[in-house]
């Protein structure tokens, strides 16, 4: 099935700094959206996670429902591999602001520092200094 969904998503992985990216690649309904997340989960499963990039760029709104299971179920793990720094990159029209706020709350409360970009470039480059 993930083979299917690839052309929906791209994932990497930086060892130098400890950072998973997840670029989202087209808009996803639920299910896609959780197969996508697990298959990251498992790709991430050998590797430690300090950084994660997330370019959500091309999502739509993710419903409530998704964001809960996001925070019950994924956060998690991410926080439990060491999780401490996520680059979010957003669309310049701010209309997705609202698609991440529960689940950058529900990250902040873990001690994850969170921040907001507009392309990779700015995004890889918080991350480097985080270091």
């Amino acid at each position: 099935m993930v083979s299917t969904l690839q052309k929906l998503f791209t994932v990497d992985y930086d060892p130098a700094l400890e950072c998973g990216s997840l670029i989202w690649n087209n808009h996803v309904f639920s299910t896609e959206f959780r197969v996508v997340l697990e298959y990251f989960i498992e790709f991430i499963a050998d590797r430690p996670l300090k950084r994660a990039l997330w370019d959500t760029r091309k999502l739509v709104v993710i419903s409530q429902t998704d964001q809960e299971w996001f925070v019950e179920i994924i956060l998690p793990v991410l926080i439990a591999k060491g999780y401490r720094y996520g680059a979010i990159i957003v669309r310049n029209d701010n209309s997705d602001d609202l698609v991440n706020e529960v689940i950058v709350d529900s990250v902040s409360q873990y001690g994850v520092e969170t921040r907001y970009f507009n392309n990779q470039e700015e995004a890889k480059e918080w991350l480097h200094k985080t270091l």
